[in-house]
Order: C-alpha cells, then structure tokens, then sequence
C-alpha cells in the first residue's frame, strides 16, 4: 500500500517523491535523466552505463600520459587516491559491478528475486539480453508485465 498515492501497489513497487508516482520495479530516481529507473527503462539505464563506461575507458586510455605526469611528480598518497578513488570503491563492493537487483533489494540480507546472474540479465534486458547491450534500439521484450515476479527466497525476514 503507498500512503502517497492511497492506493495498492505490486510487490517491488515503491513511491518516487520527485516524479509524484508509483513506480514499477523503481531502483532510483536518476537525476541526469530526470526521470525514475524501474521495470521499462532499467535496460536503457545499463546500456548507458555500458557506453559511459567504454567511452570513460577510451579517454583513459587516450589520456594515459596525464597519468604517467602524476605518477612521476612522485607516488603519494594524494596521487594514488587521484588515481584509484573509482576502482577501490568497485573492488571493495561499495558499488556493485552488476546491479542484478533494484538498489533497495541490493541493500538488503534478504534477496527473493535474485535468479542469479543470467536470469537478472534477462529479467533486465528482455528476451534477446545476449544482443540487446549492443543497441538499445534492438527490440527485446521483457519476460513478466512487472507485477508478478519469480520468488526464490523468502520474502519476509526470518524470526
């Protein structure tokens, strides 16, 4: 039940105060789209994160000199954290390498819906999830229509 909206909601739904709605499978409000990540746009969201990432990897590649002039003033603290800020907090697991679940279940001991990592892909991605991280123009349908969700744990905490 959201108290917002007054009404009912489905499982994995929650109210997003910025948007003014419920949202289905809602993961976040994300602020550089201006709009909610849930059940229908989380595959655009990744195949974002994926040409982001690439695209962040090819500067540092073609930058690679800027790190050699860092490294040669001497290696220090300021300058190893210069460099490494972003991959200590991916290696450390402070941000997950796979999103698999919303950010809410992520946080949480308990994981339902996990289906692990092939069937979170293609709950995310749709039914052709082996292509679809190539364009995100390629049609791929997504299994479910959001309400209804396989359960592989418990859903409530154990006493």
């Amino acid at each position: 039940y959201c108290y917002t909206c007054e009404t009912h909601t489905p499982p994995r739904c929650s109210h997003c105060y910025d948007c003014k709605v419920c949202v289905l499978r809602r993961d976040h409000h994300c602020v550089f789209f201006g709009q909610c990540v849930g059940f229908r746009n989380y595959r655009y969201f990744l195949s974002c994160l994926l040409f982001m990432w690439s695209g962040l990897l090819y500067a540092m590649v073609m930058n690679a000199e800027v790190f050699i002039v860092i490294l040669k003033e001497g290696v220090t603290l300021h300058s190893i954290l210069l460099l490494l800020i972003p991959w200590i907090m991916l290696v450390s697991g402070l941000v997950p390498w796979l999103p698999c679940q919303t950010t809410r279940e992520w946080y949480s001991s308990r994981r339902p819906y996990s289906l692990g990592l092939l069937g979170n892909l293609h709950h995310m991605l749709g039914l052709r999830w082996y292509i679809c991280w190539l364009s995100p123009l390629i049609p791929s349908p997504l299994p479910g229509d959001g309400i209804n969700f396989q359960v592989t744990g418990l859903q409530e905490p154990s006493q």
